[in-house]
């Protein structure tokens, strides 16, 4: 189904090679792919650029946004309108993918991590309650609640095409770049360098400010 360019499709389930994408790194050199945003249409005939949203998280809610207060929605709004600009000056319009729920396979693993995030919390909380200051740190910090829903809100409001898969999210990436024509897609996950998607855009080597905005395209 789709509603005003917000879509939800089924789940597949997930697959993945543990220690893939810190290997292929090593191994091929990120200054032998980096492109131009601007060149991804030339190259590839297409100007839509797919996005795996949930690995946008942290690049567009940092550790330096109010995490404890309950989140701070503005600044997520104008940072998503910067992210957006810095694509649509290189001529790119962006889908963006978000996970809408857990595959059957990953259970286990989500629900051990939503157990770490609530012992976090409740270490924060206990902080807050003696009066300590709360300071964001590798080990101590979780987004604010429904994140990836209010990060796909702001993509909406600037213009991008959303969709929520009903499980995770990299399958029907990857079943959208087979069924339509995309320079590529742009994430954080191994799966993508297998996956039949076009070009692999690694989203840690994203430079999207200054006179040349660039990225790491790793072809398939």
């Amino acid at each position: 189904a789709e509603w005003n360019s917000l879509s939800v499709v089924s789940p597949r389930s997930r697959m993945g090679v543990k220690g893939l994408h810190s290997y292929l790194e090593r191994k091929l050199s990120a200054d032998a792919y980096r492109l131009p945003l601007s060149e991804l249409p030339r190259r590839t005939g297409s100007d839509v650029v797919v996005v795996d949203g949930m690995a946008l998280i942290r690049r567009l809610y940092p550790m330096d946004f109010d995490w404890v207060g309950g989140g701070q929605f503005q600044a997520l709004y104008l940072s998503v309108g910067e992210f957006v600009r810095a694509w649509s000056a290189a001529g790119l319009r962006l889908i963006v993918f978000f996970d809408g729920g857990v595959d059957e396979a990953k259970l286990s693993e989500w629900l051990s991590r939503r157990s770490r995030d609530l012992a976090t919390c409740e270490k924060v909380a206990a902080a807050v309650s003696r009066g300590e200051a709360v300071r964001a740190s590798s080990s101590c910090w979780v987004p604010p609640l429904y994140v990836s829903k209010w990060i796909g809100a702001a993509f909406r409001a600037h213009g991008c095409r959303v969709v929520y898969t009903a499980g995770e999210a990299d399958r029907a990436i990857a079943a959208h770049c087979v069924g339509r024509r995309c320079a590529g897609v742009l994430g954080k996950d191994s799966d993508f360098f297998v996956l039949p998607v076009p070009l692999y855009l690694a989203l840690d080597s994203l430079r999207e400010r200054g006179a040349t905005p660039s990225v790491v395209a790793y072809p398939r």
